[in-house]
């Protein structure tokens, strides 16, 4: 008998699966997922259906299932009870903190986990936490610098984009980084 022979399909399983394959799966591949994983054969169809149109935690784009959330990570750590945000360092999130001590890394610490406990976000690894995280709340989006050199601009931000104005002769680049 497989470990999910008696839990039934809920949105905390679904996430988990999204956020277990870069936060997002085409439907069938989501269903064909779920009859691995719950060893079934008919992918728990309507179940899923049912699930996946909550848009609190799903968002659906042609056959792309997307997981969300509303859970944000807190920009003001002097708050400690009571934030209806996690208390943790966005650059540990975003894995580039260089701050060895900083003490928002703990996602053990009571508001987190109480926090995660109401979202039904507490089975989750920290790393797929992260990546539905990333994914969702925007303060998260690397921060954009400029640089200017003479007839050269250059934005550093997450995506690539390349975009030459000629009758201006400035470049923009957008590098990731």
């Amino acid at each position: 008998s497989s470990p999910h022979s008696r839990v039934a399909l809920n949105a905390a399983h679904v996430v988990r699966i999204l956020c277990e394959n870069h936060g997002s799966l085409v439907l069938s591949e989501l269903q064909r997922k779920i009859c691995q994983e719950f060893k079934t054969k008919d992918g728990n169809e309507d179940e899923l259906k049912r699930i996946t149109s909550d848009e609190r935690n799903f968002l659906i784009k042609e056959d792309l299932v997307v997981a969300k959330t509303s859970v944000r990570v807190c920009g003001n750590f002097k708050i400690k009870d009571g934030n209806e945000d996690l208390h943790l360092c966005k650059y540990h999130v975003c894995g580039n903190c260089s701050h060895r001590n900083c003490i928002s890394h703990d996602l053990s610490c009571h508001n987190n986990q109480d926090l995660l406990m109401r979202m039904h976000l507490q089975y989750l690894t920290e790393a797929n936490l992260f990546q539905l995280l990333l994914q969702n709340d925007p303060e998260l989006l690397p921060e954009v610098k400029h640089v200017t050199l003479k007839h050269l601009q250059i934005s550093y931000s997450h995506c690539i984009l390349f975009s030459m104005i000629s009758s201006m002769k400035t470049y923009q680049i957008v590098k990731k980084y």
